[in-house]
């Protein structure tokens, strides 16, 4: 019985035997037909087309010499197999299994290796489909890329445009005329923005107010002010008016 979906009798006119092999007929073999030869090197040589292919053979009686075969596959390298021998004949026994093979055209050569003992062929099994294949992941996993975000930006001079510092979340912010720690980024879809006042500039004293949207200190004074916000995660700068 085929152990996969398709065979190949070994008196199939696609098989090719080099010198040495000879056709033997019996009742209770495969078809009743196979193929015999006791010369080491005698090769047999068949084409398929699959994903996995056996080699079945009738052991014959023996006192436990091996019975020996090389099996190579296209250009590879040759397996080599030994079963051995016992008193009664071993009928329908798998040979060798190739395992998967990628699907497609393949050329199996099957090499007598053992002296004194027959290799005799009955068929080859193979599947015609690519369900043996091996099969190859295509997507492979990509490890995530982590970005520092940027979370403030805070001018150190009060009303100089040109000395701003970028800070991440949770970053101690220093200024000229106070001292403030940001422990958390705004929600990115919104946009706070600090209302700027201006004062005369013979203010004496400057004024401190609170932005109560965002907790964001403003401090007024004769040179300007110091707005504190960010939009996404991503500090903004507001020049003083």
């Amino acid at each position: 019985m085929s152990i996969y979906p398709a065979s190949i009798d070994d008196n199939d006119p696609a098989f090719f035997y080099s010198p040495g092999w000879e056709l033997i007929t019996k009742d209770g073999l495969w078809t009743g037909t196979m193929h015999s030869t006791d010369k080491t090197g005698a090769f047999a040589r068949i084409q398929f087309t699959g994903s996995v292919v056996a080699v079945i053979c009738t052991i014959p009686t023996g006192d436990g010499r091996p019975v020996s075969a090389n099996f190579t596959i296209d250009d590879g390298p040759p397996t080599f197999v030994s079963h051995a021998s016992t008193p009664s004949v071993q009928f329908e026994k798998i040979f060798w299994d190739s395992g998967p093979l990628p699907m497609g055209n393949h050329l199996l050569t099957i090499t007598h290796a053992g002296p004194n003992m027959y290799l005799r062929v009955n068929r080859v099994d193979y599947d015609p489909t690519d369900s043996h294949a091996p099969r190859v992941n295509s997507s492979a996993p990509q490890d995530p890329v982590s970005v520092p975000a940027i979370t403030s930006i805070v001018m150190n001079k009060v009303g100089d445009p040109t000395s701003m510092v970028a800070l991440p979340s949770s970053s101690t912010m220093v200024s000229s005329s106070n001292l403030q720690t940001a422990t958390s980024a705004p929600n990115v879809s919104t946009l706070i923005q600090t209302v700027l006042a201006t004062v005369s500039p013979s203010t004496a004293n400057p004024t401190s107010t609170t932005d109560t949207l965002n907790g964001a200190n403003t401090t007024a004074g004769p040179v300007g002010l110091l707005p504190l916000f960010s939009v996404g995660g991503l500090g903004v700068k507001v020049p003083p008016l």
